[in-house]
């Protein structure tokens, strides 16, 4: 029996983790990625039905304090209006910039690193090329604190706001996030600090 309950949790992680590398190698084909193309291919993967404790979808893009002038004009040339939070010009920010679904308390601009733990499991997914999850936590979906645990994976392509030379040497350019609710699945899946 436990061995039954091993392989679904095994089954359950897999399918999570193959999702959040999708939407990666979805920015990773594209020099660039839009928002609207994002919505789209988040809603053409019937997200809600297949993977139930997936409150949200996101992305974030590395950016050097320093370009947040920069980065903001260019942002809001297209159509992506934020301002980085908590608001500070130095050093490096991993700014959210899409949401999917539309979350109407989704803090676009904020900056992920100040979450508990992210700065050092956004630095081990850089470094391996590989997908970390967080420990568990609480986030807001829709105005609704939400216990759970978010999955992240580095990408090298696709960044909105291009031409940054914080970039220029960087190996990963953003992450793309899944915002998962476990109470919400099948029960199998489990938050994990390192998958």
């Amino acid at each position: 029996q436990m061995s039954k309950v091993k392989e679904e949790i095994d089954r359950e992680t897999i399918r999570y983790q193959n999702l959040v590398a999708t939407v990666g190698a979805f920015f990773n084909a594209s020099d660039s990625v839009n928002k609207d193309e994002f919505d789209q291919f988040i809603q053409g993967m019937g997200i809600k039905n297949s993977f139930p404790g997936v409150k949200g979808i996101a992305y974030a893009q590395r950016m050097d304090g320093s370009e947040k002038d920069l980065a903001i004009t260019k942002a809001n040339s297209a159509g992506i209006n934020f301002d980085i939070e908590p608001n500070g010009e130095s050093g490096e920010h991993a700014t959210l910039l899409y949401v999917s679904p539309a979350n109407s308390g989704a803090p676009i601009g904020m900056d992920t690193y100040v979450g508990p733990g992210a700065n050092d499991g956004l630095a081990s997914a850089s470094l391996n090329g590989t997908i970390v999850a967080s420990e568990p936590m609480q986030f807001l979906i829709d105005g609704k604190k939400t216990d759970g645990f978010v999955l992240a994976y580095p990408v090298v392509g696709g960044s909105p706001i291009s031409g940054l030379s914080s970039n220029a040497n960087q190996t990963y350019s953003g992450w793309v996030f899944a915002f998962v609710d476990p109470s919400s699945t099948s029960g199998y899946l489990l938050p994990m600090k390192t998958l």
